[in-house]
């Protein structure tokens, strides 16, 4: 954003209009005395077209300075914001691809060995959580061992609710939320209206990275059964 001082503007402003009529009354009378001058030399008009365009040139650069133009730029303060670092922990992160190590385990490693939660560190507050059977708080050390993805379920929608909860009144830069993005426990228009009420920006880490397997996930389940006892029961499951 650029700023000016208000209070030079209306002199600048006048001193402007005064310049621009002096400069137009001198153009007339120059025009005036040369058409009573019977030797005019050859481009003066020219010239004084050019001597104009000079003078405006000059006028606006005088303006210019006279107003004190500053640029300001919003610049964080080191650790005034905080960044909430949450890794899923349901047991889907568990399943271990052809590198012989889990999709925790790999998102983990990678961020350790990246050293990017310090990086976040230089600007921001990072605080990590865990999303597991809930939301919970995670003093971060560097080297720590990588915790057991053991929840039942992915709680995101649950997640964004305690997080909005834990975060309501204190200064967000954003979120950082690692998961295999299974939803289980509500639908993809839930979990797009828990985001915009968070109304923080959320940047998704892919944990498929390295992973060439083929995510499972149970999406119906139906049990038939009659009301004899020798029958047997029928049970039909759909996984995509």
């Amino acid at each position: 954003m650029i700023i000016y001082d208000s209070h030079v503007l209306p002199w600048a402003l006048v001193g402007a209009l005064v310049i621009i009529a002096m400069t137009a009354w001198s153009y007339r009378r120059s025009t005036w005395m040369a058409g009573k001058t019977t030797h005019t030399r050859s481009g003066g008009h020219g010239r004084m077209i050019l001597a104009i365009v000079l003078k405006f040139v000059a006028l606006s650069l005088l303006v210019m300075a006279l107003l004190n133009p500053r640029r300001i730029e919003d610049i964080p303060k080191p650790g005034a914001n905080i960044v909430p670092i949450i890794f899923d922990t349901s047991q889907s992160m568990s399943v271990v691809g052809e590198s012989g190590t889990s999709r925790l385990q790999r998102a983990w490693s990678r961020i350790q060995a990246d050293r990017w939660i310090e990086s976040i560190e230089e600007t921001f507050t990072p605080e990590v959580y865990l999303n597991g059977q809930s939301l919970m708080k995670l003093r971060w050390e560097r080297g720590m061992e990588v915790p057991m993805p053991e929840a039942k379920h992915s709680r995101l929608l649950g997640g964004l609710e305690s997080l909005r909860l834990r975060m309501r009144g204190r200064p967000v830069a954003g979120v950082v939320w690692v998961t295999d993005g299974n939803l289980t426990d509500g639908d993809v228009s839930e979990i797009r209206t828990a985001a915009r009420d968070l109304d923080l920006p959320i940047y998704p880490i892919d944990v498929f990275a390295d992973e060439d397997l083929a995510d499972l996930r149970v999406d119906s389940i139906e049990v038939q059964q009659s009301n004899f006892e020798t029958s047997p029961v029928r049970v039909s499951a759909s996984a995509i």
